[in-house]
This record gives C-alpha cells, sequence and structure tokens, in this order.
C-alpha cells in the first residue's frame, strides 16, 4: 500500500539542503582499529600502578592506593599484618624512591612486578612478588 500524499513526495525533491555552490571538502581522518592511545600524561603511570594492585591483590594483599597523583606514595600494600608504601615505575626508568618508600618496577614489555632496589627492602618483604 502506497500513501499519496503531498510530503512524500517533496521529500523526494529535496536533493540537497546546501544553498552554496561548491561543496564541503573537510577531509576526514582515516581511524585505525584498535586501542586509542590518550594524551594524558599519567595514563602509562596509572597503568602500571593497577597492574600492581592485580598482583599484590593475587597474592592476597590488602592495596590502599593513593586517590590523587600527588604525593611520594603511590599505594600502601598490606600482607600478614606488616604494610610497606610503595611507588610504581616502568622498569625503563631509574628514578629512586622518597624516604621510606619502596619502589616497585613493572616491566614494559611483560608486565612482570619487582622490586626496584631489591637490597632495600626488608627480609619479610623480598619474596612477595616470587
Amino acid at each position: 500500500m502506497t500513501y499519496a500524499h503531498p510530503w512524500y513526495t517533496q521529500q523526494q525533491q529535496l536533493a540537497s539542503s546546501t544553498t552554496s555552490e561548491s561543496e564541503s571538502t573537510r577531509k576526514l581522518k582515516p581511524v585505525a582499529p584498535g586501542q586509542k592511545h590518550t594524551r594524558c600524561p599519567s595514563f602509562k603511570g596509572d597503568f602500571y600502578e593497577h597492574i600492581v594492585i592485580l598482583e599484590a591483590m593475587k597474592r592476597g594483599a590488602h592495596v590502599y592506593k593513593n586517590v590523587g597523583c600527588s604525593g611520594k606514595t603511590d599505594m600502601i600494600i598490606e600482607s600478614n599484618g606488616r604494610t610497606i608504601a610503595v611507588d610504581v615505575k616502568a622498569s625503563s626508568t631509574n628514578n629512586s624512591a622518597g624516604a621510606g618508600v619502596s619502589l616497585v618496577h613493572v616491566d614494559v614489555d611483560s608486565h612482570d612486578v619487582r622490586w626496584g632496589r631489591p637490597r632495600t627492602i626488608t627480609s619479610d618483604w623480598k619474596d612477595f612478588w616470587s
């Protein structure tokens, strides 16, 4: 059944709604499939911190994360009645942690977690990432 109302015939007659003589020449950038990298400077740091949180939780620890980007401590890990303040870094960096804060490195390729300076870790935490 076809409706013979003037609206249908008028709408088909409208080919273009632009009034300019030349069409728009805007070029669209090609979109690559897959993950998009954000330009946020703290993106990689947040990513590695979450890896450390997951690995610590796998080992039965409680993790208390620093809510902001400021401060010398990224998180506090609590396991078996002991606590340790840690600063997370990518393993490609040679940064040092502040006083009283232990350094944790995350390998950028394999995402393995290890102590950044194992000699400074007390004996009760040495094997935590093993």
